[in-house]
């Protein structure tokens, strides 16, 4: 596979770490996932925003030349030179340089950018748990995706060895953060809500993009800091990340309904 490497379209296998690149060595990086259909994504806006806000943060150096207009291109070019057809997915990497210990000498950056063919996630989503083994906890970057992700592969291997399709994410007080690859979303009397980035949840692109909307639309929508008893007694529970929107049919023993108007919230599928 083809990919782009600090702006150079090499073949995968040409990146070759250093024995002290700080990706490999501190996870000292933050990274975006983007899906790319028929037409260029409504979400790429939200995606370079949360990439600059990571980028500024960890104190990384981005170049000039990377913006919603260089990351249409790429995307594209990637997608002919590897003979590919959409929809797909391209993940962006952003490290910093080598150098340094927990003190960095550089804040300039690698940047990878990658592609995958893209299959259709799941319609629905069933066997939900809430996780026992490990917790997750609000700090200045729990917001951001970076590639420190260990809480996360923990969460994977429990929600794995439980054959779950998906796991919810708590602090230790058992509030509520996240699913594992998604934001969570509820709707109780036709107010949407969705856990604080005070819970430690990803900024995700979908959450943000959903926010402005609902209130574009003037429809309540509220962040909160909430237990799992909430999940219990709504209306409608759905899943939200960078590939879209799926709803939640039950969790434990608790069952849903499908929210009707799901799919007019998706901007990868309203009309």
């Amino acid at each position: 596979m083809k990919a782009i490497y600090n702006n150079e379209l090499i073949e995968s296998g040409e990146v070759i770490l250093n024995f002290n690149d700080r990706a490999l060595s501190y996870g000292d990086g933050i990274f975006e996932t983007i899906l790319y259909n028929k037409k260029p994504s409504p979400l790429i806006i939200y995606h370079l925003k949360r990439l600059q806000e990571g980028a500024r943060l960890l104190h990384f150096e981005l170049p000039e030349y990377l913006d919603d207009n260089y990351l249409h291109k790429v995307i594209i070019k990637l997608v002919r030179a590897n003979n590919l057809t959409l929809p797909v997915k391209s993940k962006i990497q952003v490290w910093r340089q080598e150098g340094g210990l927990y003190e960095p000498e550089s804040n300039q950056t690698n940047i990878l950018i990658t592609i995958a063919s893209h299959t259709s996630r799941t319609q629905t989503l069933t066997e939900i748990g809430f996780i026992h083994n490990t917790y997750k906890n609000e700090n200045a970057i729990s917001h951001l995706k970076t590639l420190n992700a260990l809480p996360y592969i923990l969460a994977g291997i429990e929600k794995g060895q439980r054959k779950l399709e998906d796991i919810i994410l708590v602090d230790k007080n058992g509030k509520l953060i996240e699913l594992l690859y998604s934001n969570l979303f509820w709707i109780k009397d036709e107010t949407f809500y969705t856990p604080s980035l005070n819970s430690g949840c990803i900024k995700g692109v979908m959450r943000t993009y959903l926010l402005d909307h609902l209130k574009d639309k003037k429809i309540p929508i509220q962040e909160v800091l909430s237990n799992r008893n909430v999940l219990f007694n709504a209306d409608f529970v759905f899943a939200s990340n960078a590939m879209g929107l799926v709803p939640v049919l039950q969790i434990e023993n608790t069952k849903f309904q499908i929210y009707p108007d799901l799919a007019g919230l998706d901007p990868h599928t309203a009309t």
